[in-house]
């Protein structure tokens, strides 16, 4: 859980990086194409989500069958938290509430276990 927590928050740190927001959240989707950098987005993120849900699943806090849909959500979830932190005025007060954010989801996902 915590591997799986600190990925995602790396994930909202970088997008409020200039750079990182410019080459991956603008530039390669429209070079590459969106549905190109979904797949680069899902080989390579998705299954780290994956394998942290299912590590949830095996320690019983969610069900075994939900771990990919999970996974996909948090995915989702974190992306969107990402683009938002991109978008902000205050980029270390939307990656504290992001982070802030992410620490709530997996905390009720996971079944209120600590994070840290």
């Amino acid at each position: 859980m915590a591997a799986l927590r600190a990925g995602c928050v790396a994930w909202i740190q970088l997008a409020g990086d200039p750079v990182v927001q410019r080459i991956l959240l603008i530039d390669a989707p429209s070079v590459i194409g969106w549905h190109r950098w979904r797949e680069y987005d899902e080989k390579h993120v998705l299954g780290a989500m994956k394998a942290g849900m299912a590590s949830s699943a095996a320690q019983g806090l969610l069900p075994a069958e939900q771990s990919d849909l999970f996974a996909h959500v948090v995915m989702a979830a974190v992306n969107e938290i990402a683009l938002v932190t991109a978008r902000a005025d205050d980029h270390t007060e939307a990656i504290r509430i992001g982070t802030a954010a992410v620490d709530e989801i997996l905390r009720r996902l996971l079944g209120g276990q600590p994070l840290a």
